[in-house]
């Protein structure tokens, strides 16, 4: 081997031992970023999981939540609806008493309410072509058993209600039609009835 085949043979040694020592470091350093981007993948990952496992359970409280206030309106509404039936069956009853015990009825609203003796009883027509002169007649006789005074008188008209009657006495009315008891006493007896249906 001559002197320039020697030169070179050790050019090309000292290239390729460059070359690997580059290709080395390089490999090291390509390891290196991997092992660091694979760390910081593997980070953001877990945070994502661990965002989307926390906004899942916040969406399932929320839904959860919202399904709750839901059924509670619902069972509301139900309970509203099951206390208005009540009273309506008790109007139902009150209507369906026997004759005498519905005189009675009436004739206990006028009494209760009269303020001076001397309204005009205002009934449904039914109930004013029916017994109306009974609950003049007997009304008068109950204020008169109590010492006050007993001039009511039947109305000529009648109003467009399901029983129970008006007081009349000028402008000034008492309305005891059923319709409106019952919507008084709706709201005192409400609390009553439902520990009564729901208890």
């Amino acid at each position: 081997m001559n002197g320039i085949e020697n030169i070179t043979q050790r050019i090309g040694d000292e290239t390729r031992r460059e070359i690997d020592e580059i290709r080395k470091n390089a490999e090291a350093e390509c390891e290196t970023i991997k092992s660091r981007y694979k760390a910081l993948a593997q980070e953001e990952y877990w945070k994502i999981v661990t965002e989307g496992k926390q906004d899942s359970v916040r969406r399932v409280e929320r839904m959860k939540s919202l399904a709750q206030t839901e059924v509670k309106k619902q069972m509301l509404a139900l309970k509203q609806e099951m206390i208005g039936i009540a009273f309506e069956m008790a109007v139902s009853k009150i209507l369906s008493l026997e004759e005498n015990q519905y005189i009675d009825f009436l004739v206990s609203l006028a009494v209760d309410a009269s303020r001076n003796g001397k309204e005009q009883i205002v009934l449904s027509p039914g109930d004013r072509t029916r017994f109306g002169k009974r609950v003049v007649v007997s009304a008068n006789d109950v204020l008169m058993s109590k010492g006050r005074p007993a001039a009511l008188t039947l109305s000529e008209q009648s109003r467009a209600i399901k029983g129970g009657l008006i007081l009349s006495d000028g402008n000034i009315e008492i309305n005891c039609s059923i319709e409106t008891i019952t919507a008084l006493r709706k709201n005192e007896l409400a609390g009553e009835v439902a520990k009564l249906l729901f208890s």
